[in-house]
């Protein structure tokens, strides 16, 4: 039996549009489609949400029972390295064209990988466009995407969605919503880590962390203020660029019909 019969495509079900942070138009236009969808990229640096954005694209189609597949391209190389012949690379091929949506994350990793590795992805996208079975990339490092060098460039014809960084606003809004139900979560802490530019992950891990290092320690966040919260708990040291946001910084903090309404 071929090595990649054994594989079953994991895509993470938490991961949906619903409680996705980048709201941005082209992540709307993506939530709304459910046909045609043409080939495209998404791009961002690691832990800005471009694996989110997949799995909240293929878990919207299984929900529309379409058959999706779903690898890393990391599994990808491994199972093409281990295809011996021109026949089981053929067969590889044919078995992916036949799901209604291919999805590749990680494509940066193809970067400066064989000529062999590169021409397989050129030539299953080339045939999902003669099938018009949708074709989708994901790139955590834009600074490697294989895509848009020179020699690739005109190979490929995909829309380009690049990512954008969120705001101070937006980051406070989304984790408010996440935490509507989470009573240890009160919003001077949100606020505060609102006010670093961070990734989901970041943002997560940090709330996720004080809520039960506040528990362990008896402490009541609700009893603290954004100063306090941030000096007793370091909060930058959960943030790798450590770069404070100067306009939530300044703004006047009363919650929740002040600051919300400015939303």
């Amino acid at each position: 039996m071929e090595l990649w019969n054994n594989y079953k495509t994991s895509v993470c079900s938490f991961n949906t549009f619903d409680n996705y942070f980048n709201k941005q138009q082209e992540i709307e236009c993506l939530k709304n489609e459910t046909v045609n969808l043409s080939p495209f990229i998404v791009s961002a640096n690691s832990g800005n949400g471009v694996t989110h954005l997949m799995h909240a694209i293929c878990n919207k189609w299984i929900n529309e029972n379409k058959n999706i597949y779903y690898i890393k391209s990391q599994t990808l190389c491994y199972f093409i390295k281990k295809i011996k012949t021109q026949t089981e690379l053929n067969n590889f091929k044919a078995q992916l064209l036949n799901y209604d949506l291919i999805a590749i994350d990680n494509i940066e990793y193809f970067y400066k990988k064989t000529k062999t590795l590169k021409n397989f992805i050129f030539e299953l996208y080339n045939k999902c466009n003669e099938r018009r079975i949708p074709i989708i990339f994901g790139c955590s490092n834009p600074n490697k995407d294989f895509t848009k060098t020179k020699s690739n460039l005109k190979s490929f014809n995909l829309k380009q969605i690049e990512l954008k960084p969120l705001n101070g606003f937006d980051v406070f809004n989304l984790l408010k919503n996440l935490c509507e139900h989470e009573t240890l979560i009160p919003d001077n802490l949100i606020y505060v880590i609102s006010n670093y530019n961070g990734t989901a992950q970041e943002y997560i891990i940090c709330l996720i962390s004080i809520r039960f290092k506040s528990k362990l320690d008896g402490i009541d966040l609700k009893d603290l203020s954004s100063d306090d919260i941030e000096n007793q708990f370091n909060i930058k040291k959960y943030f790798k660029k450590q770069q404070f946001r100067k306009c939530l910084h300044k703004m006047q903090f009363e919650f929740p019909e002040k600051v919300i309404n400015k939303f």
